[in-house]
């Protein structure tokens, strides 16, 4: 007994496919397969945009802490440099300088110490 091959058969009927036929086929099954490609690519790029996301915030939030650090470093600066700014702090170094430059005039027996003290603190 020999088989002879015919073509693909008509799933109900038992019927041969015509060209025609295989071809409308074909294009339906490209059809189905390239809908599920998209979405399964789309689902899959959606995930990667949420992962993105994720990252993103995670990002954004480290960021905001370290623009809270330099903040709080900035306010800490800003209030040591009004400290070496003050008038204050002038006059209180002058005054020093002026007491010890009258003692240390004092003691190598300068005459006119408190006037030669006066001319060393006010070159600050």
């Amino acid at each position: 007994m020999r088989i002879v091959r015919r073509g693909p058969v008509e799933q109900n009927t038992g019927r041969t496919l015509s060209n025609r036929h295989l071809a409308k086929n074909r294009s339906q099954v490209r059809a189905v397969f390239l809908y599920f490609y998209t979405k399964f690519f789309l689902i899959v790029f959606q995930i990667g945009e949420f992962w993105y996301d994720l990252r993103m915030e995670e990002e954004i939030q480290k960021l905001k802490q370290e623009l809270d650090t330099i903040k709080e470093r900035n306010n800490r600066v800003e209030g040591d440099k009004a400290w070496e700014t003050s008038y204050f702090r002038v006059i209180l170094i002058s005054l020093i300088t002026y007491v010890l430059a009258s003692i240390t005039f004092y003691l190598i027996g300068n005459p006119n110490y408190f006037l030669n003290a006066l001319i060393q603190s006010g070159n600050i």
